[in-house]
């Protein structure tokens, strides 16, 4: 046929051959609807719907779009429902004197300020509640305990 594509697809063993019609990606959308979708079964998942579409066709990119439409198929997600995870329990912690229990974080990467702090640490006292928010260069632990020293 004048203007079909093939590729030639050889499994590892040399045991099988196959041809695969190169798909133009105006077409992409319609392959992937006849191959993720059965009448008969319903829909499939991402690999056995790459297999069947690999069969018989070749893209670039044929996994990454193959998974995307799998994780985007609305009847696929009506069907599966919300995936939601179970949130741990807020913990009151009790602490008894200053610096007994701290909490400590780092943010950045930011932009290099005048003095070369490129990130900011935050230390929070359970007892006291006080917050601090520290410059710091670099998110190194020497960095860190030299902070919490100074403070």
């Amino acid at each position: 046929m004048a203007g079909v594509l093939y590729s030639t697809w050889e499994s590892d063993v040399g045991s099988s051959f196959r041809w695969q019609l190169i798909l133009p990606r105006s077409r992409i959308p319609e392959v992937l609807r006849q191959t993720h979708e059965s009448a008969s079964e319903g829909h499939f998942g991402v690999m056995k719907t790459l297999c069947r579409t690999s069969e018989r066709f070749y893209w670039d990119r044929l996994r990454t779009d193959v998974e995307k439409w799998c994780r985007e198929c609305q009847a696929c997600g009506a069907r599966k429902g919300l995936k939601t995870r179970n949130k741990g329990l807020l913990q009151h912690y009790n602490a008894g004197a200053l610096f007994e229990r701290i909490a400590l974080d780092i943010l950045g990467l930011f932009p290099v300020t005048t003095k070369g702090n490129r990130y900011v640490l935050v230390l929070m006292d359970y007892f006291a509640k006080w917050t601090d928010a520290i410059p710091i260069p670099y998110q190194e632990d020497s960095t860190i305990a030299e902070e919490l020293i100074r403070r």
